[in-house]
């Protein structure tokens, strides 16, 4: 299991949380849907957005969701054929939990074991947001006519995704490879296409 990521994780989940008066903590998987964060690793001088950012209009397409819907919801966007079609590799069947993830793993189960992982979710934040505090290192990018940012070092290893209404797909690979972002855009286009 490869903590360090999984650590970054759960403290984007927690700060945001706490930013906005709730408390929650998180054990396993990627950015749930928040209203702000930043991992360990990000630019500590990017200001959080404000509480008002906290209650958006729901991603085009969708209702507003507790944090456990949208996991069960990602996780039935995306089937382990999806991912086999972008990345090659054989992956189980998605996990969700209660604070927002779907976790897929390269031959099922639920611990990362650095075979292969992907994890979705929905977090409302602003991609000017997500850039100010995961900037370093990535670049735009574009998915089904929906502006995207891909950042494979720095953050959450992850593409970030304006699906509306204030809220982003978030999808975070471990490992990531020079095929991860081409992987990243298929994946997302799926779920993009099924929201």
């Amino acid at each position: 299991m490869r903590f360090p990521k999984q650590a970054a994780i759960a403290v984007v989940a927690i700060a945001v949380f706490a930013a906005c008066g709730g408390s929650s903590t998180p054990t396993t998987g990627a950015a749930g849907p928040t209203t702000a964060g930043q991992a360990t690793n990000a630019p500590t001088a990017a200001a959080a957005p404000t509480a008002a950012a906290a209650t958006p209009a729901a991603p085009a397409g969708g209702a507003t969701l507790s944090p456990a819907d949208w996991a069960t919801k990602l996780c039935g966007l995306l089937t382990p054929a999806d991912l086999k079609t972008a990345t090659g590799d054989d992956y189980g069947a998605g996990v969700a939990d209660a604070y927002g993830l779907c976790t897929f793993e390269v031959g099922g189960g639920d611990t990362n074991t650095g075979k292969g992982q992907v994890v979705a979710a929905i977090q409302y934040l602003t991609l000017s947001y997500v850039k100010s505090s995961f900037g370093q290192g990535g670049s735009d990018a574009s998915v089904s006519g929906h502006a995207a940012f891909w950042n494979p070092t720095s953050g959450l290893q992850s593409l970030w995704v304006d699906v509306g209404g204030g809220a982003l797909l978030v999808l975070s690979f471990d490992p990531v490879t020079n095929d991860t972002q081409a992987a990243a855009q298929a994946i997302a286009t799926v779920i993009v296409g099924k929201m």
